[in-house]
């Protein structure tokens, strides 16, 4: 899909070597770059390739109001699904997928399934399903390394002067490659008043060090530790994996080793829709 539109070549120079092609300097990757793609995706742009050092600065020169869904961005999907009509099954393990000819077997921990069409929405990378002798000869993913985080939730008071901020405690901290602080980013939650006790989130690679063993907070009541697979590791790559696995069999998840965000994903299911219509 890159390569329609011209893109492809982003993928294969990592990202300040790219800024630096551009007339970027040293200082503004180091100093500005790097604290956006640390708080974007945990990497640093040496490490990831172009594209998503460049999706990672549109996302962080963002202007104006930013809002928050009340009960969370789930409802999207819990909304688009309603209204799709379709037949949902939750707490249903894939155990295999097999293309027949004109159909497609999905095998689960509780029933078979034959199908017209197969979209597959999830890192086959991850998903433990097992891929059928049909399946075997096309260009499956690759597998990927995901970044392991540990997002830690601390209900406290924040040290204005371990940030060297006499005054208030810091909104957020953002971090930049040489950083030698125990996270890559923090950042203080909505609240309904204007005065403590606040939520923090903190982001780290895992393992983690635990906030209760830093200076950086005081009076601590709750903290809850979340580890999981954050993002792909983006590095340069010279090709992908395809959006079409076999005539009826379609990968949305193609995109995520490119570029991981719900509105990426979101273009990555249209051009889904888009190839399954030409093959109508």
């Amino acid at each position: 899909m890159l390569h329609a539109i011209g893109l492809d070549h982003l993928l294969w120079i990592p990202g300040d070597e790219y800024l630096r092609n551009e007339g970027i300097s040293d200082r503004a990757i180091d100093e500005f770059v790097s604290a956006i793609t640390r708080n974007f995706y945990a990497q640093n742009p040496s490490e990831i390739h172009a594209f998503a050092c460049l999706v990672a600065l549109v996302g962080g020169g963002t202007v104006g109001s930013v809002y928050t869904v009340e009960g969370g961005t789930i409802q999207f999907c819990q909304r688009l699904l309603e209204r799709s009509n379709a037949t949902v099954k939750t707490d249903t393990e894939i155990r295999s997928i097999e293309a027949d000819g004109s159909t497609v077997s999905v095998a689960t921990d509780t029933e078979d399934f034959e199908f017209d069409v197969l979209c597959i929405a999830a890192p086959l990378e991850s998903a433990d399903i097992s891929i059928g002798r049909s399946l075997r000869g096309v260009d499956l993913p690759e597998d990927i390394d995901f970044v392991r985080l540990e997002s830690q939730f601390v209900v406290g008071e924040c040290s204005p002067e371990y940030f060297g901020s006499p005054d208030a405690p810091p909104g957020s901290v953002v971090t930049t490659a040489d950083s030698t602080e125990p996270f890559y980013d923090l950042h203080r939650q909505p609240t309904d008043g204007d005065t403590g006790p606040y939520v923090f989130a903190l982001a780290s690679r895992e393992p983690s060090v635990p906030v209760t063993e830093t200076d950086i907070f005081y009076d601590v009541t709750e903290v809850q530790t979340i580890p999981w697979d954050a993002y792909p590791e983006f590095t340069p790559r010279s090709d992908t994996a395809p959006f079409r696995l076999h005539p009826n069999v379609y990968y949305i998840n193609a995109m995520e080793p490119v570029i991981s965000a719900m509105e990426t994903q979101v273009i990555a299911s249209r051009n889904v829709w888009n190839l399954m219509k030409e093959t109508d």
